[in-house]
C-alpha cells in the first residue's frame, strides 16, 4: 500500500497541475501524524502544500483553496453514523481509530468520501457511505493495492482516467 500512497502523492505533487501554483501558506493539518507511516505523513504535506486535482473515476481529489484544512475522516464518520441512527463505535472494526486517518476526497454527489487510514504501520484505503449508511457500508476498508484498484474499477462509467492508470501503473 506505500508504494500507491506515494504514487498518489506524486500525482498531487505534479507541477503541471494548476500550473504549479500553490497555496499563499500550508494548509492546516488537523491530523495528528505522529504514528502515520512515512508514506501518509509526505501525502498529508503534499495536500497542506499543493493545489490539486486527482480524477479516479467516480471519486475525485479536488482542493484550490487556500483556506481548507487537511482532516481526519472522523467528522464525516460521525455524521455518517448519525444519518444512519448508527452508533458509531458499535459499527467501527476492532481496532480503527477514525483519529488516524486522512480523507482525501469524495464522489461527485458528496454521497461517499474515502481517505487512508494507518495502525501499526500498516496502510488500507478507506470508504464512508454518508448517504445511506448501514452497519454494513459505513465503512469499507481495502488493506492492498489490488483491492482498492477493482474497487476504483468497478465503479467506472467508461475509460479510466489517466490519473487511475498511473496508479495501476505504480503498483504493477
Amino acid at each position: 500500500m506505500h508504494a500507491l500512497i506515494d504514487a498518489l502523492t506524486a500525482l498531487i505533487e505534479n507541477p503541471e497541475a494548476f500550473k504549479g501554483q500553490r497555496p499563499a501558506t500550508p494548509r492546516t493539518i488537523q491530523v495528528d501524524l505522529a504514528d502515520a507511516p512515512p508514506c501518509v505523513q509526505r501525502l498529508a504535506r503534499a495536500l497542506a502544500e499543493r493545489y490539486y486535482n486527482v480524477d479516479l473515476g467516480e471519486l475525485s481529489m479536488f482542493d484550490n483553496d487556500d483556506t481548507s484544512m487537511v482532516q481526519s475522516l472522523a467528522g464525516t464518520l460521525a455524521m455518517a453514523a448519525e444519518n444512519g441512527e448508527l452508533d458509531l463505535p458499535s459499527v467501527l472494526p476492532d481496532g480503527f481509530a477514525p483519529e488516524r486517518t486522512l480523507q482525501l476526497g469524495a464522489d461527485g454527489g458528496g454521497m461517499s468520501y474515502f481517505g487512508v487510514s494507518w495502525k501499526d504501520g500498516a496502510t488500507s484505503f478507506v470508504v464512508v457511505e454518508l448517504e445511506d449508511p448501514t452497519e454494513d457500508n459505513l465503512l469499507r476498508s481495502f488493506d492492498t493495492p489490488a483491492a482498492w484498484l477493482e474497487f476504483l474499477t468497478d465503479r467506472l462509467d467508461g475509460d479510466a482516467p489517466a490519473d487511475l492508470d498511473a496508479l495501476r501503473a505504480a503498483t504493477s
